[in-house]
């Protein structure tokens, strides 16, 4: 069970660092991703970003649920992050070095069950593009949604 509402993001990060410990220099939650600047970005990086939660349906039951028991879908984002200096401009070296990580995060969170209470992971369109910057440095996005139906506090 959850030890909170947000917890998975935490659960995120583990089983990140666990699973790719030599991929990622850098695993941590980020609130704001455009604040982060370029030259003091470490790369390669994974940043979990919380995109919100909405309710998901009311748990089944005989009765009416009492207060709280509701399902939660909430969404996540892995942002990956990395830099090359072969094409800057082309971000074709940067390209290089994403994929393969991409596909491995890919492969690490895709119907992971982090927690009871928490549905297996899913992959969801991630609604913003691949951005790139003109120091090299490419942010790619992958989503996902969790359900959640028990945490602790």
């Amino acid at each position: 069970m959850l030890a909170h509402f947000l917890a998975l993001g935490d659960l995120v990060i583990e089983r990140v660092k666990t699973e790719l410990p030599s991929d990622f220099q850098l695993v941590a939650h980020a609130a704001d991703l455009a604040g982060v600047k370029d030259s003091a970005q470490i790369t390669p990086a994974c940043h979990i970003v919380y995109l919100g939660a909405r309710i998901g349906t009311q748990l089944q039951a005989a009765a009416p649920p009492p207060a709280g028991k509701v399902a939660w879908d909430q969404d996540w984002m892995t942002v990956v992050v990395v830099r090359s200096a072969k094409d800057p401009k082309r971000l074709t070296g940067a390209m290089e070095v994403a994929g393969p990580l991409c596909g491995r995060l890919v492969t690490t969170l895709t119907g992971w069950k982090a927690d009871d209470g928490v549905m297996p992971l899913q992959a969801e369109p991630p609604g913003v593009p691949p951005l790139p910057s003109a120091a090299g440095t490419l942010y790619v996005p992958l989503r996902w949604r969790a359900r959640i139906t028990k945490f602790t506090t």
